[in-house]
């Protein structure tokens, strides 16, 4: 691999770090103010809804900079999310509307982030060395994951309680962000074909392949908004305290190292669709186990399914999409900013479909329903992702 690759290697798997910690416990440091489901389906919703605004801006600005600064200002948005959300509690107690607020700034910042970085892996990368590349930035990616329920465990339990052991960990966010912001400034790289994109003409599905392509993403969207809060959460319920909870998220990242031993094998090409769509129908067992099943049992289900599955089902849509988008290097960066954007149509989609059943359905029954049904739409993610291979 090249320096540069590595470098984005080293980039992704801090970021991931940070990313999971941020996942897994500031969702639930943001749950205990809210103590909703619906209001974090609503963050949610506002966090996805800015990730293609910031698409669009991150398009423009890369016209005159290089990436090293849209990551740099993506990630100064996501820390003053981090900064409001520490800082700010007494807000959230007088009003939990107002984690809004911290949703806003975060989905800016992922949004010009991961704008940055899937342009960056078009780039970095060619079709030969594309597979090894994906397959070694799954590997430090989860191992990432992997050292992550660790250090919150261990942070956890040398404090007062759990909320303040949240406190830490999300300083910790905060300095990891400050490293990834010195990595990123040594990202020297401009996408010199690809800037002056037709937005419209990028989202237009009139190309068969590229049409096939973005309906498997806003499938894939769908169904992936549930890992973005609501699983950690519900998992969290179930465990019952943040130490148990640490603790079971540890006991999967062990899972998640073990499978990555075979991912080089499942991203060969003859055998890449049927990894993705086997990985597919575990996942949708493991959602609907785990909000039919409210206990540690369901939990603990979802937890191991999904560790088994999830660098198999990422790495395999991932390859596909990227494999597609280099063949539209002329207006790479115009590529990108749809892809993001079908992604983030499918997850605003998907949580507003849960607020809708709440309000249609009650408490009661709601969240069964909501989560269910978008456990389901993988399947046509594979069924579009397939018709684009055999094309």
């Amino acid at each position: 691999m090249s320096r540069l690759e590595k470098r984005m290697i080293l980039l992704c798997a801090l970021y991931s770090l940070a990313s999971f910690l941020s996942k897994s416990f500031v969702n639930v440091y943001l749950y205990e103010y809210t103590q909703s489901f619906v209001i974090m389906a609503i963050y949610t919703f506002v966090r996805i809804m800015f990730f293609p605004i910031a698409n669009v801006i991150g398009g423009k600005l890369i016209k005159k900079f290089k990436y090293a600064v849209t990551i740099f200002i993506g990630l100064m948005f996501v820390t003053l999310s981090l900064v409001f959300a520490l800082t700010q509690t007494k807000l959230f107690e007088m009003n939990k509307y107002f984690v809004l607020v911290a949703a806003l700034l975060t989905g800016i910042g992922e949004g010009l982030y991961w704008f940055s970085i899937n342009s960056c892996h078009q780039i970095v990368t060619t079709n030969e060395s594309r597979t090894t590349y994906l397959s070694n930035l799954g590997t430090f990616n989860n191992l990432s994951t992997f050292i992550a329920p660790f250090i919150a465990t261990f942070i956890i339990s040398f404090s007062l309680n759990d909320m303040v052991g949240y406190t830490y960990i999300l300083y910790l966010i905060l300095i990891l962000y400050v490293i990834i912001t010195c990595i990123a400034l040594t990202i020297n790289k401009k996408d010199e074909r690809g800037c002056n994109y037709s937005f419209r003409k990028c989202i237009s599905l009139k190309d068969k392949r590229w049409a096939n392509v973005c309906l498997g993403i806003f499938f894939y969207g769908v169904t992936n908004s549930l890992t973005l809060n609501l699983t950690s959460i519900m998992i969290y319920n179930a465990a019952g305290s943040g130490g148990l909870y640490s603790k079971l998220l540890s006991f999967f990242s062990i899972i998640v190292v073990i499978s990555l031993r075979f991912l080089p094998y499942a991203l060969r090409k003859e055998r890449m669709m049927k990894t993705y769509v086997i990985a597919s129908l575990i996942n949708i067992s493991s959602t609907i186990v785990l909000v039919l099943v409210d206990n540690i049992v369901g939990a603990i289900y979802f937890g191991i399914s999904n560790a088994l599955v999830t660098a198999f089902y990422d790495n395999s849509y991932s390859k596909c999409h990227m494999d597609v988008t280099a063949m539209y290097s002329d207006d790479l960066t115009g590529r990108v900013v749809a892809k993001e954007f079908y992604i983030g149509s499918g997850r605003c989609l998907a949580m507003a479909f849960i607020v809708l059943c709440y309000y249609v359905l009650g408490e009661a029954a709601y969240l069964k329903v909501a989560v269910i049904s978008l456990s389901l739409f993988p399947v046509l993610s594979c069924y579009f992702l397939t018709r684009y291979l055999k094309d």
